[in-house]
């Protein structure tokens, strides 16, 4: 049976760790894109939401005072 060095026991972990915290921070950028490109998504439903709005109440008859 091959026992591994301690070192190398040692090495291949943080070698392990650093491949797990890159891809969690891989995995949080693309979150934060993907985040991202929803926030303007809705930005723009609500820009028009308002647009919208506006025409609406620019079409409505104004009521006698």
């Amino acid at each position: 049976m091959h026992t591994f060095h301690p070192e190398q026991v040692l090495s291949q972990h943080h070698q392990r760790s650093a491949e797990l915290r890159s891809q969690a921070c891989w995995s949080r950028l693309e979150a934060s894109q993907r985040d991202a490109v929803r926030a303007a998504r809705l930005v723009e439903r609500a820009q028009r939401l308002v647009e919208r709005a506006a025409r609406r109440a620019l079409a409505r008859p104004v009521p006698a005072a």
